[in-house]
């Protein structure tokens, strides 16, 4: 009997230290807030200190600010806001199709086969452009690369990511359709 409550009090701590949670983050300068899934580890960074406000007072550039990094073996899931400097005719969709125009070339000239695509997606109800990236090997998809931008709130908002398997896909794709922003 001993051996029996022995078991059973060693076997139920177990089950409740091996459950993670998951953990919610609110960023107010675009109003957002997201479920980071458990699996997720989020990265510490020195940019989520930048005063971003502070640097558009001031007019420092770069004004960048991380959000959240956070990755799940090698897939990956990243933030960012930044100020657009608009006085040289910077546009918020010329730079984001600029930068999607280059990483495809990186890729290209890397001898890898690559299929691009570009969409729209709305989350809660906001819409951001989509930019995807399917790295090929032997007729196999080896890996996905992301990216949803918006001019939101007088930020480039950027959400980078990128997966190696379906599972990951639907964590991701299923945190972001949750994200809830402020209206």
């Amino acid at each position: 009997m001993r051996t029996l409550i022995l078991f059973s009090v060693l076997f139920f701590s177990t089950i409740s230290f091996a459950q993670t949670t998951e953990s919610k983050y609110t960023f107010k300068e675009v109003g957002w807030t997201i479920i980071l899934p458990s699996d997720f580890n989020a990265i510490k960074s020195v940019a989520n200190s930048v005063n971003i406000e502070s640097n558009r007072a001031n007019n420092v550039r770069p004004a960048t600010k991380n959000l959240i990094s956070a990755f799940k073996d090698n897939n990956y899931f990243i933030a960012d806001i930044s100020l657009l400097d608009n006085t040289h005719g910077n546009d918020h969709n010329e730079v984001s199709q600029r930068a999607f125009v280059e990483s495809y070339k990186s890729l290209k000239n890397a001898s890898m086969k690559v299929d691009s695509s570009t969409s729209t997606i709305l989350l809660n109800g906001v819409s951001f452009k989509k930019y995807q990236l399917a790295v090929i090997e032997n007729d196999k998809i080896l890996y996905n690369m992301l990216t949803l931008t918006k001019f939101y709130k007088g930020y480039d908002f950027y959400i980078n990511y990128m997966y190696f398997d379906e599972k990951t896909k639907v964590e991701i794709e299923s945190m972001l359709r949750n994200s809830k922003f402020e209206k």
